[in-house]
């Protein structure tokens, strides 16, 4: 039997067909399986694990982080949303986001053409 949260989410990451068959098989799955279904974004070597995952870590923390936590907010509202509550949520978090610090940043950054400095 699933647990944790897994008839919610996985039907909504993989799709109801793939779904009902990981969970009514219980077959075990590879990197490159996670990676065609969804579960996984990116299957990377056993040896570069940790520098991938450094580098992911690195690039979303010196990214626009108060953007990035907005990002994920609208998305996963859109998941119990319908259209056009999650269109509401996005032109709303779109809106803030053209006023925020890290919009100003970006926009003088690029016109300066250089890397911006958000934090």
């Amino acid at each position: 039997m699933p647990e944790f949260g897994s008839t919610f989410l996985l039907p909504r990451i993989v799709g109801l067909g793939k779904a009902l068959d990981l969970c009514l098989t219980g077959r075990i799955i590879d990197a490159s399986e996670a990676l065609e279904v969804g579960l996984v974004s990116k299957v990377v070597p056993h040896d570069d694990l940790m520098n991938e995952a450094m580098a992911a870590a690195t690039a979303l923390a010196n990214g626009p982080t108060a953007a990035l936590s907005l990002v994920k907010k609208v998305i996963h509202q859109g998941l119990v949303a319908d259209v056009d509550q999650a269109q509401n949520n996005e032109e709303e978090a779109f809106a803030w986001c053209l006023r925020s610090p890290e919009h100003f940043e970006g926009v003088r950054a690029f016109f300066e053409k250089r890397p911006a400095r958000f934090h």
